[in-house]
């Protein structure tokens, strides 16, 4: 098991959240990316119809939080290992069929109507 994930930080760094999907994180990912391409700027438009002086203020708070933002979501990809991570796979429905004692089709005849 790697203890940094260097190729999903570099995803993050690019593309907010990206880093988190690649690794299979793909809910903590989307939550992110609407964090930070929808709800942030959508704020910044609402503040902007109401007053100019909102929308400075803003400002300020999505420049600060979308940075903290941005760095918890590198420092995510780089340092958080998946929580699936560690389980083992689970076997397929073909292996389950084939190494268990039980037969593949079901007692009776298949194809009668009654």
């Amino acid at each position: 098991m790697r203890s940094k994930h260097w190729p999903e930080a570099l995803a993050s760094l690019f593309v907010v959240g990206l880093g988190q999907i690649v690794k299979g994180e793909g809910d903590k990912g989307l939550k992110m990316m609407l964090i930070f391409y929808l709800a942030m700027p959508a704020s910044l438009y609402v503040a902007l119809l109401i007053s100019g002086y909102l929308f400075l203020l803003t400002l300020a708070l999505v420049m600060i939080c979308g940075t903290m933002l941005w760095a918890y979501n590198v420092w995510d990809a780089l340092n958080t290992s998946p929580a699936n991570a560690n389980r083992p796979p689970s076997p397929s429905k073909m292996e389950r069929g084939m190494n268990s004692d039980e037969p593949c089709l079901p007692a009776g005849r298949v194809g009668s109507k009654g």
